[in-house]
Protein backbone atom coordinates (compact mmCIF):
# COMPACT_ATOMS: atom_id res chain seq x y z
CA UNK A 1 0.00 0.00 0.00
CA UNK A 2 1.13 3.57 -1.17
CA UNK A 3 1.52 6.20 1.43
CA UNK A 4 -0.17 9.13 0.03
CA UNK A 5 2.00 12.77 0.40
CA UNK A 6 1.64 14.63 3.13
CA UNK A 7 -0.46 18.12 2.46
CA UNK A 8 1.48 20.75 4.23
CA UNK A 9 -0.85 23.43 3.85
CA UNK A 10 -3.67 21.15 4.98
CA UNK A 11 -1.61 20.61 8.55
CA UNK A 12 -1.20 24.19 8.26
CA UNK A 13 -4.99 24.87 8.28
CA UNK A 14 -5.29 22.18 10.89
CA UNK A 15 -2.87 24.14 13.08
CA UNK A 16 -4.43 27.53 12.77
CA UNK A 17 -7.75 25.45 13.67
CA UNK A 18 -6.38 24.07 16.76
CA UNK A 19 -5.42 27.89 17.67
CA UNK A 20 -1.73 28.07 16.58
CA UNK A 21 -0.49 30.56 15.31
CA UNK A 22 1.70 30.54 11.68
CA UNK A 23 4.65 32.93 11.58
CA UNK A 24 6.56 33.95 8.31
CA UNK A 25 9.48 32.24 7.80
CA UNK A 26 13.03 33.75 8.61
CA UNK A 27 15.60 31.60 6.37
CA UNK A 28 15.18 29.68 2.94
CA UNK A 29 15.57 26.42 5.36
CA UNK A 30 12.30 26.83 7.36
CA UNK A 31 9.42 25.27 6.01
CA UNK A 32 6.79 26.13 8.75
CA UNK A 33 7.27 28.48 11.78
CA UNK A 34 4.11 28.40 14.20
CA UNK A 35 3.47 29.62 17.69
CA UNK A 36 2.11 26.93 20.30
CA UNK A 37 1.51 26.58 23.95
CA UNK A 38 4.66 24.90 23.42
CA UNK A 39 6.36 27.97 22.17
CA UNK A 40 7.61 28.54 18.82
CA UNK A 41 8.49 25.38 16.83
CA UNK A 42 10.16 25.26 13.56
CA UNK A 43 10.21 22.85 10.46
CA UNK A 44 13.59 22.92 8.52
CA UNK A 45 15.00 21.28 5.62
CA UNK A 46 18.54 21.14 4.59
CA UNK A 47 20.08 21.14 1.29
CA UNK A 48 19.44 17.48 0.05
CA UNK A 49 15.67 18.22 1.63
CA UNK A 50 15.43 16.48 4.75
CA UNK A 51 13.32 17.43 7.21
CA UNK A 52 13.61 18.07 10.74
CA UNK A 53 10.75 18.22 12.84
CA UNK A 54 10.62 19.55 16.85
CA UNK A 55 8.81 17.13 19.48
CA UNK A 56 5.81 19.06 19.99
CA UNK A 57 5.07 19.00 16.08
CA UNK A 58 5.13 15.42 15.29
CA UNK A 59 3.00 14.83 18.21
CA UNK A 60 0.78 17.29 16.66
CA UNK A 61 1.23 15.94 13.22
CA UNK A 62 -0.19 12.65 13.95
CA UNK A 63 -3.04 13.24 15.86
CA UNK A 64 -3.64 15.57 12.14
CA UNK A 65 -3.00 12.39 10.58
CA UNK A 66 -5.18 10.42 12.54
CA UNK A 67 -8.16 12.90 12.16
CA UNK A 68 -7.85 14.08 15.89
CA UNK A 69 -7.86 17.45 17.00
CA UNK A 70 -5.88 19.24 20.42
CA UNK A 71 -5.97 22.48 21.66
CA UNK A 72 -2.15 24.64 21.24
CA UNK A 73 -3.31 27.90 21.88
CA UNK A 74 -0.57 29.90 22.78
CA UNK A 75 -2.81 31.09 25.85
CA UNK A 76 -2.20 27.39 27.26
CA UNK A 77 1.18 27.74 27.62
CA UNK A 78 -0.10 29.78 30.88
CA UNK A 79 -2.57 27.05 31.80
CA UNK A 80 0.21 24.51 31.52
CA UNK A 81 2.39 26.20 34.53
CA UNK A 82 -0.53 26.89 36.68
CA UNK A 83 -1.52 23.23 36.40
CA UNK A 84 0.76 21.97 38.90
CA UNK A 85 -0.38 24.86 41.64
CA UNK A 86 -4.22 23.62 40.45
CA UNK A 87 -3.31 20.25 41.38
CA UNK A 88 -1.74 21.15 44.82
CA UNK A 89 -4.87 23.20 45.86
CA UNK A 90 -7.07 20.48 44.63
CA UNK A 91 -5.29 18.04 46.50
CA UNK A 92 -5.78 20.23 49.62
CA UNK A 93 -9.58 21.41 49.09
CA UNK A 94 -11.11 19.44 46.02
CA UNK A 95 -11.71 20.49 42.30
CA UNK A 96 -14.48 22.32 42.69
CA UNK A 97 -15.28 26.46 42.96
CA UNK A 98 -14.26 27.37 46.39
CA UNK A 99 -17.03 29.54 46.43
CA UNK A 100 -19.97 28.03 44.93
CA UNK A 101 -19.08 24.47 45.11
CA UNK A 102 -19.39 24.23 41.40
CA UNK A 103 -17.16 20.93 40.13
CA UNK A 104 -14.55 20.81 37.21
CA UNK A 105 -14.13 18.00 35.07
CA UNK A 106 -9.69 18.08 35.65
CA UNK A 107 -7.52 21.13 36.04
CA UNK A 108 -7.15 22.23 32.69
CA UNK A 109 -10.45 22.89 32.55
CA UNK A 110 -11.07 26.69 30.90
CA UNK A 111 -13.13 27.46 33.90
CA UNK A 112 -10.93 26.79 36.75
CA UNK A 113 -9.39 30.03 37.77
CA UNK A 114 -6.58 30.50 41.10
CA UNK A 115 -8.15 33.04 43.19
CA UNK A 116 -5.64 34.93 46.08
CA UNK A 117 -7.64 35.31 49.39
CA UNK A 118 -5.95 38.39 50.48
CA UNK A 119 -5.46 39.95 46.73
CA UNK A 120 -1.84 40.40 45.44
CA UNK A 121 -3.06 44.43 45.35
CA UNK A 122 -3.43 44.73 49.05
CA UNK A 123 0.14 42.58 49.60
CA UNK A 124 -0.91 38.93 49.52
CA UNK A 125 1.55 36.20 48.52
CA UNK A 126 1.70 33.55 45.81
CA UNK A 127 1.79 30.77 48.54
CA UNK A 128 -0.56 27.83 48.54
CA UNK A 129 -2.25 29.04 52.14
CA UNK A 130 -3.43 32.32 50.51
CA UNK A 131 -4.54 30.34 47.04
CA UNK A 132 -8.17 29.13 46.39
CA UNK A 133 -9.56 27.35 42.94
CA UNK A 134 -12.53 29.43 41.90
CA UNK A 135 -14.71 29.04 38.47
CA UNK A 136 -14.70 32.25 36.66
CA UNK A 137 -17.82 33.91 37.13
CA UNK A 138 -16.94 33.63 41.25
CA UNK A 139 -13.51 35.01 40.58
CA UNK A 140 -14.43 38.01 38.81
CA UNK A 141 -17.39 38.88 41.27
CA UNK A 142 -15.11 39.21 44.10
CA UNK A 143 -12.02 40.77 42.49
CA UNK A 144 -9.95 42.69 45.19
CA UNK A 145 -12.64 42.21 48.29
CA UNK A 146 -11.08 41.78 51.42
CA UNK A 147 -11.07 38.10 53.02
CA UNK A 148 -14.40 38.95 55.24
CA UNK A 149 -15.80 39.89 52.31
CA UNK A 150 -15.00 36.78 50.00
CA UNK A 151 -15.94 34.57 53.23
CA UNK A 152 -19.33 36.54 53.04
CA UNK A 153 -19.85 35.93 49.73
CA UNK A 154 -19.03 31.90 49.41
CA UNK A 155 -20.81 31.29 52.56
CA UNK A 156 -23.81 33.61 50.94
CA UNK A 157 -23.78 30.67 47.64
CA UNK A 158 -23.31 27.97 49.54
CA UNK A 159 -26.43 29.08 51.70
CA UNK A 160 -24.92 29.28 54.82
CA UNK A 161 -26.65 31.43 58.10
CA UNK A 162 -25.10 34.57 58.91
CA UNK A 163 -23.66 34.50 62.17
CA UNK A 164 -24.61 37.13 64.78
CA UNK A 165 -22.07 38.82 65.72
Amino acid sequence: MKKSAFNLDAFKAWLTDCGAVLIAPTSQWEILRVQTCDGVQVVYRNAKDVQTWPEPLVVAREAFERGNRMSLSPDMRARKKLRHLVEEIAARDGLWCWFCEAGFLGPDSGEVTIEHLVAKSHGGPDHLSNLVIACKGCNGLVGHMSVSEKVAIRDRKRGYAAVAA
